[in-house]
C-alpha cells in the first residue's frame, strides 16, 4: 500500500508523475522485502542498492545539492564485476 501525505485533489503534476510511476512502484514494493542501503557517499550525493526478488539490482543516485552535478559511474565496479548487465533509467527529472 502506497501512503501519501497530501489531499489527491491537491496534487500537481510532479507529485503526480513520482506516485503513478509504475516502475518506481514496482520497485518500492518489490516481494523480496529487502530495503535498500547506501553503497556510496560524499557531502553531496549518494548512491543505493536494493536487491530485487528477480535476482537484479535497483541503483538509485541521489544528488544532495541544489545543483545538477555530472558522475561518472564505473558500472563494472559498482555491480561487484558483474560482466552482464544492462540499465534501465526509471526516474528522470
Amino acid at each position: 500500500m502506497l501512503e501519501v501525505g497530501n489531499h489527491s485533489r491537491e496534487v500537481d503534476e510532479t507529485t503526480l508523475a513520482i506516485l503513478t510511476n509504475k516502475d518506481m512502484t514496482a520497485i518500492d514494493q518489490d516481494p523480496l522485502g529487502i530495503q535498500g542501503f547506501r553503497i556510496y557517499e560524499n557531502p553531496f550525493f549518494e548512491i543505493w542498492l536494493k536487491p530485487l526478488q528477480n535476482g537484479s539490482k535497483a541503483i538509485r543516485f541521489f544528488n544532495r545539492g541544489m545543483q545538477l552535478i555530472q558522475y561518472n559511474i564505473d558500472w563494472e565496479k559498482l555491480l561487484c564485476l558483474i560482466r552482464d548487465y544492462s540499465v534501465n533509467e526509471v526516474w528522470k527529472i
